[in-house]
């Protein structure tokens, strides 16, 4: 229950403060461990990462500047140890 609760929590944020828009979706990398990045506009930020096991987490509070280098990269696992992992808050997502 705990887990649906931080889901709707999640979301409602996702809708009502940060604005989710079409056309921010950054699905071109190649990459063996990150399928899909979104970034999640707005004064608060964020990036919404679905990683190639399936599993989807929210980062909160992520600035342009550390989303576009993180973007970027030539390597997003490496820059998302680097620059995301453990330094921004996280929610993991469930599957819908």
């Amino acid at each position: 229950m705990n887990d649906q609760k931080n889901f709707e929590e999640t979301m409602k944020f996702i809708n009502d403060e940060l604005s989710l828009e079409e056309g921010l979706d950054f699905n071109k990398y190649q990459s063996s461990a990150i399928r899909r990045v979104q970034r999640v506009p707005g004064p608060k930020g964020g990036l919404i990462i679905t990683f190639q096991s399936g599993s989807t987490w929210i980062y909160f509070g992520v600035d342009i500047n550390t989303a576009n280098a993180f973007m970027n990269s030539e390597s997003l696992g490496k820059a998302y140890h680097q620059l995301i992992k453990h330094h921004y808050r996280s929610q993991k997502l469930a599957a819908i």
